[in-house]
């Protein structure tokens, strides 16, 4: 196999992985929404920070075990935090 043949097969392969996070990422946000609907049918607090610390600490250990570094995994899911809190209007009920 020639090497440009090869190098387009393996940016294939990442191009259907990234496909893949967009997809995973869409079906995340709508499962936050309906958790938001239902933690405030339940009057618990929607902005939960301990459960993100929690979280991060989890992902961060996965993430390094796949040679993932640590800051990129923060990087990554406080901003996914911060899009489902901006967009998910969680803000607009935190203190309710």
């Amino acid at each position: 196999m020639s090497n440009l043949k090869q190098l387009k097969q393996l940016r294939d392969k990442v191009e259907r992985i990234d496909l893949a996070i967009i997809k995973k990422l869409g079906q995340r946000f709508k499962l936050t929404k309906e958790i938001q609907i239902v933690k405030k049918s339940l009057k618990i607090p929607l902005l939960q920070e301990e459960r993100e610390l929690k979280l991060l600490e989890k992902y961060t250990k996965l993430g390094e075990s796949l040679e993932i570094s640590k800051g990129l995994i923060v990087d990554i899911y406080k901003k996914v935090f911060s899009y489902v809190r901006k967009y998910g209007n969680i803000n607009r009920w935190k203190n309710r």
